[in-house]
């Protein structure tokens, strides 16, 4: 059920409108939509016309704030988001916070929004005095078909290249039922002047997308131009028409590849407010379902998409402590409910190089508490985190390395010395003492920083902790003693620092089916705790002395407590260092 307005808000939004002079009239009253729906004749204060604004009511009001549209007598400018039916007119900079649905009404929307928005159109008063010094990005009015990705990397083209030929590299092609459509995700791999010489070749960020980048199997062919003004009609026919301003050529389409016409446009957008200006993409697909049918009938299809910018610098625009990852290796033994989801948070977070070792396949059983689903089950965990990070992280490398650490299986040493050469961190996810100590004696010998994390039986607990060369004081060993120490296993002459042990469920362990060992139960979002703070660990690690890079921490070790003994229930996570 929707929330309703409250008792008596639309009697005070109409009496306001009408006391003011605005002749509002109903043209929905949204009993079939939930939009209510009015239209009002705005009168310019500072002149003689009179403009029509319709005002959508969203379903959710007053708490959100109405669309104003007017029509196309509305002087054009910054505040106006083009539309086929109508101008959507931009009243609030951030409406989602910046609307008091409490204290303001429509009336005071059009008496100061729409009225500054009209002097500004008109230059009556200077855009700064009034706007939110937001750059105009044109692309973002232009509506995204669903279900469809075209990548694009930076394009500096010659400024005399106005229009040409491009190849894009079919990722995926969906048709479907309703309404009838070919939808397609792709990358735009090379950019042709008007004589077919290229002038711009794009290479796969990953050996994973080179097969999108090169080759005849996946292309489709296309044209482009370039438009030295924004169009008027950010729709597929509006924007259509642009082009042909340009290059009459691209009205009638050319199937060249699986009954597809696309045609991209060059856009110039702002990158700040009035100043530095860049291009942007936007295509228009245009797809024939009967090749009996003309253009324009039943068997011809259209639609619009943005272009998306597929740059580690737009990855990582909104990440700037974590740019120096792009150049660290990263070693990750066990990928189990810990290790997995460091792994990923390590590939969003844009490190350079993951090396992944694990000799487990998934299991129904992990997935509660797992990255994915059952699409993984039956797979090694090692080849499916990689094909996931390589798929999903086009910059980040990804490696697997499905062995056993200790055992008799052949090749696992030689994996091993491959995945720790040259690496800038080992983390250690395996929950298990003798690897751990393996672990441990090898970043000592190579001088490569060593990291831990576990969780306790019931994920009552856990335990994260870093060894840096030459920088933190004693080892793996020392905090194992350290908390062997503080249990009082150890002499009662023995002395040092001590580490509190993390609580544990007793007797949690439990059997899975087709399980091959017990395990301890706990849930994933309990277990995401120790995950976390072991990669903001290893962040903090490898950017240790980065200029801007992520601050490092002014710990080694945290014990993680977040349950209640007595009272058997769950707690604030709370960390000791």
């Amino acid at each position: 059920m929707c929330l309703k307005a409250p008792a008596g808000r639309y009697e005070l939004e109409w009496r306001q409108l009408d006391e003011a002079g605005y002749q509002p009239t109903v043209v929905d009253e949204g009993s079939t939509s939930g939009i209510v729906v009015w239209k009002v004749a705005f009168p310019d204060k500072q002149g003689e016309a009179t403009y029509p604004i319709t005002i959508y009511f969203p379903h959710n009001y007053p708490f959100g704030i109405p669309d104003l549209k007017a029509d196309r007598t509305f002087p054009v400018g910054r505040h106006i988001e083009s539309r086929p039916d109508s101008y959507l007119l931009c009243t609030l900079a951030d409406p989602g916070n910046s609307w008091d649905g409490e204290g303001e009404t429509v009336r005071d929307l059009l008496e100061r929004q729409v009225q500054r928005a009209l002097d500004i159109h008109l230059g009556r008063i200077p855009p700064e005095s009034a706007e939110a010094l937001e750059p105009d990005r044109p692309v973002f009015h232009v509506e995204h078909q669903l279900h469809t990705r075209l990548l694009v990397q930076e394009t500096n083209l010659p400024v005399e290249q106005r229009y040409g030929a491009i190849e894009i590299g079919l990722t995926s092609a969906q048709d479907v039922a309703n309404p009838p459509i070919r939808l397609i995700c792709g990358v735009l791999r090379t950019i042709k002047a008007s004589n077919g010489e290229p002038i711009a070749r794009f290479h796969a960020p990953s050996d994973r997308w080179k097969p999108f980048y090169v080759g005849d199997k996946n292309r489709i062919r296309g044209r482009w131009v370039r438009l030295q003004e924004l169009p008027s009609d950010y729709s597929a026919v509006g924007l259509l028409r642009a082009a042909e301003a340009v290059w009459p050529a691209v009205r009638t389409p050319h199937y060249r590849d699986r009954d597809l016409d696309v045609l991209g446009l060059l856009l110039p957008e702002e990158v700040q407010y009035q100043g530095e200006t860049m291009e942007s993409w936007v295509f228009v697909v245009r797809h024939r379902r009967d090749r009996k049918k003309k253009q324009g009938g039943p068997g011809f299809s259209m639609y619009t998409m943005r272009g998306d910018r597929l740059t580690r610098e737009e990855a990582q625009a909104r990440t700037p402590r974590l740019t120096p990852l792009q150049n660290k290796r990263v070693v990750v033994v066990g990928l189990g409910a810990l290790g997995a989801p460091l792994v990923w948070q390590l590939a969003r977070s844009g490190i350079g190089e993951l090396r992944l070792v694990d000799n487990d396949l998934v299991e129904i059983g992990n997935i509660p508490r797992w990255l994915t689903g059952v699409a993984a089950v039956g797979n090694p965990k090692t080849h499916w985190l990689v094909d996931y990070v390589l798929e999903n992280f086009p910059f980040t490398h990804a490696t697997p390395y499905h062995c056993k650490v200790g055992g008799s299986q052949p090749g696992a040493a030689a994996q091993l010395e491959e995945a720790f050469e040259g690496a800038d961190l080992i983390i250690d996810c395996a929950a298990n003492r003798a690897v751990s100590q393996y672990l441990a004696e090898e970043a000592q010998a190579r001088a490569v920083p060593y990291l831990w994390a576990y969780a306790t039986p019931g994920a009552w607990g856990g335990n994260v902790g870093r060894v840096v060369p030459d920088v933190t004081e004693g080892c793996w060993y020392c905090a194992e003693w350290a908390k062997a120490l503080a249990a009082g296993e150890l002499a009662e002459t023995a002395q040092g620092y001590k580490i509190s042990r993390p609580p544990s469920e007793p007797d949690s362990n439990v059997q899975s089916k087709g399980c091959f060992h017990p395990t301890f139960s706990g849930s994933g979002v309990d277990l995401d705790s120790v995950s976390n703070l072991a990669t903001r660990l290893a962040i903090a690690t490898l950017c240790r002395g980065e200029p801007g890079g992520y601050p490092d921490f002014d710990w080694n070790v945290a014990v993680l407590s977040q349950w209640d003994k007595e009272k058997g229930i769950p707690t604030v996570p709370q960390w000791t260092t």
